[in-house]
């Protein structure tokens, strides 16, 4: 087991070194993160880049996400994963998972390449490096909620148990580092190639994913609409993300697989995971079989396309007691790890501005964030549009009653397989869909999980986090935006 998490750690980052082409020493420094640290900055990009998405790509993130979102249910006589279905998280279950892998790895050697970056007027770097630091603290403090902050990543220093600091601080953090980052010259001087997986030099486009991510970071505070006036002027600039953010450079050879897929396909067969059935229904009943297609296998034992009831792999059923009684999803060798897409950028800005934070045309924005998510699946236009004009809400924007939900609902079709714990942060957030609660969950019905519990690392070694502490029912208890 030991040896497997470690070609697992290493899965993204060998990936990468694959596709640059670098040299041996290079090979070297990504075989063991912590010599990240004697890399220059050009060397510490891909690293980086390439730890975010393994964090996201990994089995548990993507299991814990699309169960969570109800893409995915456990499959009947699946092996593990069913403390997920139950709710029933402890805080060792992800000790190794968001917070140790961003906190050690892609926080730590992300603020690392930010500070040789400037020294050395890369602020190219100095950019993606603050993206990235950005993307893995909003991730943290959407499944934590209070974080270390503003004493964390300081071993230099002699803090090693920081101080927690609270979510809406941490946010406000963000932003500055974002436009600090913003702020500098990043277009002049020094761009990297193909060290850089997502965009090869393109700072164009990590300026536009800086914006979205901003965006995100806005529109998670519109429970207390916080940030109207900094939206409008964000949509002033009117420079958002049209692409995807993704590694795509996944091969089906040892090591260089999409992470996921190594785990619970290639290595342990394919047996834990099904279709749940509130994804299958909703695209059944809304006539949208085009996706259907192209996000689920037919079962092996079965024509039509078939989901498990959310938590029932424990009573369904006795002649569907086997996963071939149900469709799989579809996940590949090479399918991609997506941070963001571009139909998740129409659809924030399209709930900017039906909320009236910013002017523009939210409809013509809707639309074409389904047009990007059906092309994303190699689906034309002219397909979305047919199906769009075929249904009622929440597809035809006119017709939708409520057009936030019409917006959550798409987003959340948009994301699925892919972005699983994006796709649960923001159900938390808007509601919608409306989802029942697992059939297997240990706790009162209608119970669903807002947050994680903090990892037990923290809990028996940081005596800062005393105020914070887990309790028994943690997992359903909101973080700061969603108060």
């Amino acid at each position: 087991m030991k040896n497997l998490k470690w070609k697992i750690v290493t899965l993204c980052i060998a990936i990468v070194t694959v596709y640059t082409a670098c040299t041996k020493d290079f090979l070297d420094v990504n075989k063991n993160p912590n010599a990240l640290q004697n890399a220059n900055s050009q060397e510490m990009l891909s690293p980086v880049l390439a730890s975010v998405c393994y964090t996201m790509g990994m089995a548990a993130s993507q299991v814990l996400g699309c169960y969570w979102s109800q893409y995915w249910t456990l499959a009947p006589g699946g092996p593990q994963y069913k403390s997920y279905e139950e709710y029933n998280i402890e805080p060792d279950d992800f000790d190794n998972r968001f917070w140790g892998y961003f906190y050690s790895r892609t926080l730590m050697n992300a603020k690392t390449m930010k500070l040789k970056a400037k020294a050395d007027e890369k602020y190219s770097l100095y950019l993606m490096g603050a993206v990235m630091e950005t993307y893995a603290y909003q991730i943290l403090v959407d499944l934590f909620d209070n974080v270390p902050y503003s004493q964390a990543l300081k071993m230099n220093d002699a803090v090693d148990q920081p101080k927690f600091d609270e979510g809406k601080s941490v946010y406000e953090g963000m932003i500055k580092n974002l436009n600090e980052a913003l702020q500098t010259p990043y277009k002049k001087g020094f761009r990297p190639g193909k060290e850089d997986i997502f965009f090869e030099g393109n700072m164009d486009k990590w300026e536009q994913f800086a914006n979205t991510l901003k965006l995100k970071i806005y529109l998670r505070q519109s429970k207390n609409n916080l940030m109207k006036d900094s939206i409008a002027a964000l949509f002033a600039k009117n420079n958002f993300l049209t692409v995807d953010v993704a590694i795509t450079q996944f091969t089906d050879q040892g090591s260089q697989r999409n992470p996921q897929y190594e785990t619970d396909i290639f290595l342990h067969g394919n047996n834990d995971n099904v279709a749940s059935e509130t994804v299958v229904e909703f695209l059944k009943t809304n006539k949208d079989t085009a996706r259907l297609a192209k996000l689920f296998y037919l079962p092996k034992k079965g024509t039509d396309f078939k989901g498990l009831k959310q938590g029932n792999y424990m009573k369904a059923n006795e002649d569907l007691l086997t996963a071939d009684n149900f469709s799989r999803p579809i996940v590949t060798a090479t399918t991609p790890v997506y941070l963001m897409t571009a139909a998740e950028s129409y659809f924030l800005q399209a709930e900017a501005v039906a909320r009236g934070y910013a002017t523009g045309d939210a409809k013509s924005l809707y639309e074409r964030g389904i047009v990007a998510a059906f092309a994303r699946l190699g689906l034309s236009a002219a397909k979305a549009d047919e199906v769009y004009a075929d249904n009622n809400a929440p597809y035809n924007f006119d017709k939708a009653a409520d057009k936030i939900q019409a917006i959550a609902t798409q987003k959340w079709l948009s994301m699925t397989n892919i972005q699983g714990i994006e796709s649960f942060i923001e159900n938390v957030r808007l509601g919608f869909p409306t989802f029942q609660s697992s059939v297997s969950s240990k706790f009162p019905a209608g119970l669903l999980p807002k947050r994680l519990p903090y990892p037990k690392s923290e809990v028996d070694n940081n005596p800062n986090i005393s105020p914070y502490k887990n309790n028994a029912n943690i997992v359903f208890e909101p973080v700061w935006w969603a108060k």
